[in-house]
């Protein structure tokens, strides 16, 4: 008998049964994830256990993590999972131990107020000391590891993103320096450097950009305004826009997220790779569809004098290299997401 995961048991099917033609490739791979209490790592990890276990394919996964009594209360337990729980502090020069590995998914970039993702030096100290560790271990395989290092639309910077929906492109030579923030910059430096492991046949790397996404997971009180709409919606209240209500973003649910990551894992490539919606929505279209759907009390008007924003991929090249679609709306994410909110305990 399993304990469940506190996602969406349907939408972890789902997974799985998207991913059926993959499963050759992943028959008894040993699998790192870092950041497996975040958001993606929370949904790769768990549609991993799944895939593994209903498809019998004697994975060993191996997770890193500061807290393990916090990540198994996020993971799907089945007996006879192969999951080593590793007790490793970034913020001190903490090592991974002598491991074999055949895939690495680096995803502990801290994004949230409540991962210390509003702390310059702390994003960079964590990323940087757990991704050098997680070097370390790939040079040592026999075989190079395929190292799918989750990178962020971050690294074109604003400029770039409000022309519209941006193009999957190689960064130029001095990405690193241009006008980027803080966690743009580390992005940029990390995929620099898988870049250059690969081209020296250390690893098989794979820089997919994530944009933004709407569904069980994302944090309600955090900078994510589809968040806070959701929030204020929960509560009844009326959905409060912060900025222009003009501004435009896209949103990618997780099942698709995850289908497109597990394509990758086993077909990576240093070729531009976008990870989110092309479908773009403003805050105010938004803030109404999210209103509507839970019947709440109506929606501000926002301030029309704030400077509004773009933050959407193209996506096309990546659909078609990796043969994927995105089969969930963005009304169909909204309904899912609520009936999942409502779902859980108060």
């Amino acid at each position: 008998m399993q304990s469940r995961s506190n996602l969406p048991f349907d939408d972890l099917e789902e997974i799985v049964r998207r991913s059926t033609k993959l499963v050759s490739k992943l028959v008894e791979s040993k699998i790192v994830v870092t950041g497996s209490t975040g958001f993606v790592g929370t949904w790769l990890t768990n549609a991993l256990i799944m895939l593994d276990n209903i498809h019998d394919l004697g994975i060993e996964f191996f997770l890193p993590v500061r807290n393990i009594s916090k990540v198994k209360e996020k993971l799907i337990n089945f007996p006879k999972s192969k999951v080593n729980y590793l007790e490793i502090d970034y913020l001190t020069d903490s090592k991974l131990p002598k491991i074999e590995v055949s895939h690495i998914v680096f995803s502990s970039t801290p994004s949230q107020p409540s991962t210390g993702g509003n702390e310059d030096s702390f994003v960079e100290r964590v990323s940087k000391n757990s991704f050098n560790s997680l070097v370390e271990v790939a040079k040592n395989q026999k075989i190079p590891p395929i190292f799918c290092n989750l990178s962020s639309g971050a690294v074109y910077g604003k400029k770039q993103l409000n022309q519209g929906r941006v193009k999957e492109q190689n960064l130029p030579r001095d990405a690193h320096t241009r006008d980027l923030n803080d966690y743009g910059k580390i992005k940029v430096e990390l995929e620099i450097e898988i870049e250059k492991l690969t081209n020296l046949g250390q690893i098989r790397g794979a820089n997919p950009r994530l944009f933004a996404f709407a569904g069980p997971g994302i944090s309600l009180d955090a900078h994510f305004a589809i968040g806070n709409f959701m929030n204020n919606a929960l509560k009844g209240e009326k959905i409060f826009i912060r900025g222009n209500p003009n501004t435009q973003r896209s949103y990618l649910y997780p099942t698709d997220l995850i289908v497109w990551l597990l394509h990758l894992m086993v077909k990576p490539t240093l070729n531009p790779v976008h990870i989110g919606s092309e479908n773009l929505v403003s805050m105010a279209v938004l803030a109404e569809k999210i209103s509507n759907i839970f019947s709440s009390s109506g929606v501000s008007s926002g301030d029309n004098s704030v400077e509004s924003s773009f933050y959407a991929p193209d996506n096309s090249k990546t659909r078609k290299f990796l043969n994927v679609s995105e089969e969930v709306s963005l009304d169909e994410s909204i309904k899912r997401w609520k009936n999942w909110l409502t779902s859980q305990p108060r």
